[in-house]
């Protein structure tokens, strides 16, 4: 089974972006905080980039910012891309390999403002809130 899930600080606010084949998307950096310290005591992050499309690009994009914690469960790609160069007036063609982290299911941990305020006027019994108040 191919699942991962990773629980992580937003370090840039995410946009979604529109792609030429018509696909959204939005690719998000997560600060994760590894569970020990190093060997001089200092804690330290990994930074590891999620790629997220579609609706949950969306949701992501819609109501988290830089700072907000989420926990992201998906899957690994491999996949591998050639890349020519040139070096001493030889053309060489170089195989490299990539791991990407594709989300496929988004929690929110800690809101931001965003969300908030947008829970509070949206609410499903907005109007009997109003009438109590």
């Amino acid at each position: 089974m191919n699942i991962v899930t990773i629980v992580g600080v937003i370090v840039e606010t995410p946009v979604v972006k529109e792609f030429e084949s018509g696909a959204r998307g939005t690719t998000i950096t997560l600060r994760v905080t590894r569970p020990f310290k190093s060997l001089d005591g200092q804690k330290e992050a990994d930074f590891i980039r999620c790629h997220l499309w579609e609706g949950i690009a969306q949701s992501v994009c819609e109501y988290c910012t830089k700072g907000d914690v989420i926990g992201v469960r998906g899957r690994l790609v491999n996949y591998t891309d050639e890349v020519n160069f040139n070096c001493d007036k030889e053309n060489h063609v170089k195989r490299l390999s990539f791991l990407q982290f594709v989300g496929e299911r988004v929690s929110f941990i800690s809101t931001s403002r965003k969300y908030k305020e947008n829970l509070e006027t949206n609410h499903p019994y907005q109007d009997l809130i109003e009438e109590n108040q």
